[in-house]
């Protein structure tokens, strides 16, 4: 298992996780990014800023987090 910054190449494999943690949500009643949110815009931006973060197994994205310091609106 490696983790390293995301780039670009990695935008479809990350947009699957998060549909697929879309689903799970969805499944349990929870409405958290049931609204669109987040699109791949957003993670591009988050890419560009050097908030995204993947774990890779045998060169494989598997997880995907934006870890971001500072003040963050949304919360």
């Amino acid at each position: 298992m490696k983790i390293r910054k995301s780039n670009r190449a990695d935008i479809p494999s990350i947009m699957e996780i998060i549909s697929h943690a879309q689903s799970l949500l969805r499944s349990c009643g929870v409405d958290q990014w049931q609204d669109g949110y987040p699109q791949r815009d957003h993670i591009a931006e988050d890419i560009e800023k050097g908030h995204a973060w993947v774990l890779t197994t045998k060169g494989e994205v598997v997880a995907f987090a934006c870890l971001c310091f500072g003040n963050e609106p949304t919360y």
